[in-house]
Order: structure tokens, then sequence, then C-alpha cells
């Protein structure tokens, strides 16, 4: 770790933890001249630089040009000026010691917990490192490994699922499409899968599974409130939810996934051509299982999300986001064509994809957040305050699920404001 003086303070106050091995810790100014940051960074090769204050940014250069991580501390009132803004576009990620600034930046880690997980490198046992989707490679990692049960909801095709059990064992996947719970059985017959309703109380006990994943799942579901209620519900305390949604961003409207609802005739025109008019038949005709595809039929938009009223909206039901990272710029102008075409010309698309994938972070939105609440009266969290609310349930169908009173009210326009600044 290469750092100022200042930095270490910084540090030291944030309660932050370090691999101790893994790093080299190097004690040096922090110089403006990138030139003998370089220099420096050369003859101490550092495995990661973390930097603050404004003159940070020639470590944070210089960390760039020699192929460093870097890691910029934002000051706690989150008022940056033309320097700190070049400092945070010259980090590899920000930390941030407010939740409300994780919606600032495209990466960025929430000062005040246990770092040393987060600033590792990825793990080389990773099965998804070279995969064009960077979602599954960013969620293996972000779950934690000290065991526990791992629950991932809407499974799809069970890629991530089986990838998980094999490396974790306790795992459970939950999904409402009944095609795709049969495929992954008919491969794996040993996972345990359950067909869940579009509005259901998961079949989970509360407080059971130490992690759950909703991996481009928020956008497909009938409601987000009662998925992310569910999650707060099944999760431990302090227990572990990683989410990945589709980011709004410039190219948003190529998003294929909103193609059948906007222009249906050109759909199901293409579809057929690729597919056949049986296929198009079960997936989009017939409706009686509730989807559209892969989509409830009660959504009207798979939705692109922005970044700060995401994190709000998992601060309203009991979430503290921890991490915001994401993925991809021009991954539409690959994957559209990709899912149009077969066999080797469709996987001549993965190389431009990966690469997207690592060098762009605006079209995908990935978050790391903790349960703090335990839905039993306890103090919640939210927006830097505590609330004391009594616990009351969903109703006779909902059953064990308990919540606290304010987490039914529509997010204000306020408290939204202090998320996407």
């Amino acid at each position: 770790m290469a750092a100022g003086a200042a930095a270490t303070r910084d540090l030291a106050a944030l309660e932050a933890a370090w691999p101790p091995v893994s790093v080299r810790r190097v004690e040096v100014d922090a110089p403006l001249e990138i030139r003998r940051a370089r220099r420096e960074l050369r003859r101490h090769r550092p495995e990661l630089v973390i930097a603050a204050g404004l003159g940070a940014l020639a470590w944070l250069i210089g960390a760039r040009i020699a192929g460093v991580r870097a890691f910029w501390i934002e000051p706690r009132t989150g008022t940056l000026s033309v320097v700190g803004r070049l400092c945070a576009r010259a980090a590899n990620q920000v930390i941030v010691q407010r939740p409300d600034r994780l919606g600032a930046y495209r990466r960025a880690l929430l000062a005040g917990q246990r770092l040393a997980d987060e600033l590792a490198p990825p793990s080389p046992s990773n099965p998804f490192a070279h995969h064009p989707t960077r979602r599954w490679a960013f969620a293996f990692d972000a779950l934690p490994t000290s065991g526990g049960v791992y629950l991932d909801v809407g499974v799809g095709e069970g890629e991530f699922l089986a990838a998980l059990a094999g490396a974790r064992h306790n795992v459970i996947g939950l999904d409402v499409h009944a095609g795709y719970l049969a495929t992954l059985r008919s491969h794996d017959g040993d996972l345990p899968l359950v067909r869940i309703g579009h509005r259901d109380a998961w079949p989970v006990r509360d407080g059971s599974v130490s992690s759950v994943s909703l991996l481009d799942t928020l956008e497909h579901v009938a409601d987000e409130t009662v998925a992310l209620r569910e999650a707060c519900r099944v999760l431990e305390p302090g227990g572990t939810l990683v989410v990945t949604v589709p980011a709004r961003h410039a190219f948003s409207f190529l998003d294929p996934g909103n193609v059948k609802l906007r222009h249906p005739t050109l759909h199901r025109l293409v579809y057929t051509a690729r597919h056949g008019r049986r296929r198009y038949a079960e997936r989009f005709a017939d409706l009686t299982d509730g989807l559209r595809g892969d989509l409830s039929v009660e959504r009207d938009e798979h939705t692109n999300y922005r970044a700060g009223e995401l994190i709000a909206r998992l601060h309203h039901h009991g979430f503290e986001v921890s991490r915001r990272d994401g993925a991809n710029m021009f991954w539409r102008f690959f994957q559209v064509p990709q899912l149009l075409t077969r066999g080797a010309l469709s996987r001549a698309f993965d190389a431009p994809l990966r690469w997207d994938g690592e060098h762009f972070h605006r079209a995908n939105l990935f978050l790391v957040a903790r349960k703090v609440i335990t839905g039993g009266g306890e103090p919640v969290a939210k927006l830097g305050r505590v609330h004391r609310r009594a616990p009351r349930t969903l109703g006779a169908d909902a059953g064990r699920v308990r919540i606290a009173n304010d987490l039914d009210a529509p997010l204000d326009e306020a408290t939204l404001a202090d998320f996407e600044r």
C-alpha cells in the first residue's frame, strides 16, 4: 500500500482492515509531480495504492500509468473541487465515507467496513474470471466464503448456481420459470430447486441464509418490493445481498428486453425466424404462467436502473450498500447480434463483450449490501439515522414475513435526491 501521512490517519480513523501479507506498506509523501510518483512506484512495486486528499492526484495518475490498482478516499463532506473530480476519475475505485455517496461513482466502496476482501484482487479460482458475462464473476467473488446457505433467486439456465454449488455446496435455487427449472433438473438432479409464484413468500425460514443473489432478476419480477422484503426476511443479520441490474446509460434504448413490449410485431418476426413458431407461442403467446418470455406480464418495461434510486430503495428495505461496481458500455452492439446468430459466429462476440466489460462500467450496475435490520423491532439503519419501529405482518398469505412499518411508504423525492447526488 502506498499512501501519504494524511491517508494513513484517515484509514486508521475508518477502522479499515488490510491483508497483512498481500500488500507492501510504503510510507512516502504524496508529491504533485507524476514523475516522482512513478519513480517511487517502480522502486517499491506495491500491489495497490490508497491515497487521500487533493495531493493524491499525482499518485493516482502514476499508479494508472504503472498498472497498479489505485483507490482514492473521498472527503467526508462529499463536495469535490475540479482536482477532486480528477482524483476520482484517475482512481480505479473511490472509497466513500457516507452511504449516500455510493451513487456518485460507477465504482465505489463504503468505508467503515472490513475492506480487506473488497480490495483483494479477483480470485484465481473464480470460474467466471474470463466469462463475457461480468456479473457472474463479480457475484462469485462478492459472496462470502465462510459457509452458510446461499440462495440464488432467478436461476435462469443455472450456470451460476451450478458453479456456486460446486464451490460452496449449500445452495438453494428459486425461479418462477418452470422451463428453466425443468432443464436444470435434467442436467443436475441433485440441485435443490424450488418454483415460486410471482408474489409468493419464498419457502425459506426467517434469517436462515447467509447470502442472497439477485442477478439480473429485479427487472423481471412482478413486484420489486416483494423481492427485497423477502431477501431481507430470509437473510441472517449482517447477511450479504448481491444485486445486478441493467443500468441507465446512453445506449439503454437498445435493450433487447424491451423490443417485445415496444415493437411486438418486429419481435415476433425476428424470434420466429430464429427459433420457430412453436417456441414463440410457448414463450410469448401463452401467458398462463404469468410470464412474457422471462419477464412478468405485470411489467411494462425491462427496467434500466439509475444507481442512486436503486441504492436508496435498498436502504429503504433494510440494507446498507457497501460496494458499487459495473461493467460494459457498448455491449448492446455485441449482445444483440450474438442473440441472432449461432455456433462459432455467436461465440465470436465473446471476446469484444469481455473487453467491453473489463474497460467500461456504465451499462450494468452491480451492488453488494448487508442486512442491517432483523425485522423484529430492532434499530433500522436508514440514511445514517436510527429509527425504531414496531414490526407488523404483511397479511395472512405472507406467513412469517415481518417488516418495519415505514418500509411500505413510497420513497420521497428528497430521499432519492440524497442518493442521486
